[in-house]
């Protein structure tokens, strides 16, 4: 009877089948079907195919193993994602890590050989999206992704140097000066929200939490009996341009 499949370290899949024991790990993504590229390995006892499991990720660690080194920009990022910064960041946090490599990486150099992605791609990439209006600090927050990920190539040799080392971002944009209510203002303000049922901003006006964190809240978040409300959860949407 096959027996009931077990992480080793955390890292890959090991199992019987019920004739010989297979171990299991994800190399990457097919960039044209989006499906897991896993590679199997066999043997008779459980320790063979743990040793075999432990010298492809080791392999994979050192970037010596072949699919790391050949791998497409998409299958590197798929790679660096599952196997260094899923089990370090909360659901939130990986999520926005997903969507700026997607959109920004893996949607412009996704069959591009990841070796051989450089310095004037990015470069030229980045003018762009200044050019397209995005804003001087979401171009560096995208910059400190890749980085990131390029230093994590580096010490794995995969590749011999970060194509982020050079890159020039674009000049700051100017801070908007932003202007305080004052009293008699939030007066009218009050008024006009009570009048028109606008609860949410009395609300945000009278306990100064923001508005992600209020849209998180659910009702095991407030202790009506020593009025006392507790910020556990935020609600973020993410963009899509």
């Amino acid at each position: 009877m096959p027996k009931k499949r077990t992480r080793s370290n955390g890292e890959g899949t090991i199992y019987n089948n019920g004739k010989y024991w297979v171990a299991q790990v994800t190399i990457g993504r097919d960039p044209q079907t989006g499906k897991l590229r896993r590679k199997s390995v066999y043997g008779k006892t459980k320790r063979e195919v743990s040793e075999k499991l432990v010298e492809i990720q080791n392999g994979l660690n050192k970037g010596t193993f072949a699919e790391a080194i050949n791998a497409t920009v998409s299958e590197w990022v798929f790679f660096w994602l599952e196997n260094f910064k899923k089990n370090q960041l909360n659901g939130t946090t990986y999520e926005n890590y997903q969507y700026k490599l997607n959109k920004h990486i893996i949607e412009p150099f996704g069959d591009m050989k990841f070796k051989e992605l450089n310095t004037y791609n990015l470069q030229e990439y980045i003018n762009k999206l200044k050019d397209n209006g995005f804003s001087s600090s979401y171009i560096k927050s995208l910059k400190n992704t890749f980085n990131s990920m390029f230093k994590q190539a580096v010490r794995l040799e995969a590749i011999a140097k970060n194509p982020c080392d050079n890159l020039v971002l674009p000049k700051a944009d100017m801070k908007k000066q932003i202007k305080a209510l004052t009293k008699d203002e939030q007066g009218i303000f009050v008024e006009y929200c009570s009048e028109n049922e606008e609860f949410l901003f009395l609300f945000l006006l009278g306990t100064g939490v923001r508005i992600s964190e209020a849209l998180g809240l659910t009702w095991d978040c407030v202790d009506f009996e020593n009025e006392i409300m507790y910020i556990r959860n935020i609600m973020l949407k993410l963009k899509t341009v």
